[in-house]
């Protein structure tokens, strides 16, 4: 399974100093079925990132989409505590940019870390 990051992404996690153990992490916990994560619809999850040794209950809020066994790939995160949630529009927005991600083949996939478009983290 890929574990992937957009671009946009990678310097917001970079500007918030997340560690790519901290994804991986959530990878981990949301393949477990653990309470940190809630599926939104359209594969995509919302996923909680401890902040260093604070807890995940003042850490940062991220939005993944997750296609089970072959790909997770972060879209978009910020701060608990700059917001509860992501407004209406900007979640349906992410849902819809969920869907075509999940709906990629491996090689469009593939195209797109070529380009530098999205990473993958290991």
């Amino acid at each position: 399974m890929k574990n992937l990051i957009t671009l946009g992404f990678q310097r917001w996690a970079r500007k918030n100093k997340i560690q790519t153990k901290q994804l991986l992490k959530a990878v981990e916990d949301l393949k477990a079925g653990l309470a940190d994560s809630k599926s939104l619809g359209h594969h995509l999850w919302r996923l909680r990132v401890a902040r260093g040794n604070r807890g995940a209950s003042a850490g940062f809020r991220v939005y993944a989409t997750w296609v089970e066994e072959q790909r997770v790939i972060f879209l978009h995160g910020f701060q608990k505590t700059d917001a509860d949630n992501l407004s209406k529009e900007l979640l349906q927005a992410t849902k819809q940019i969920s869907q075509l991600y999940a709906e990629l083949s491996d090689q469009a996939i593939q195209g797109l870390i070529e380009r530098g478009e999205l990473k993958q983290i290991e």
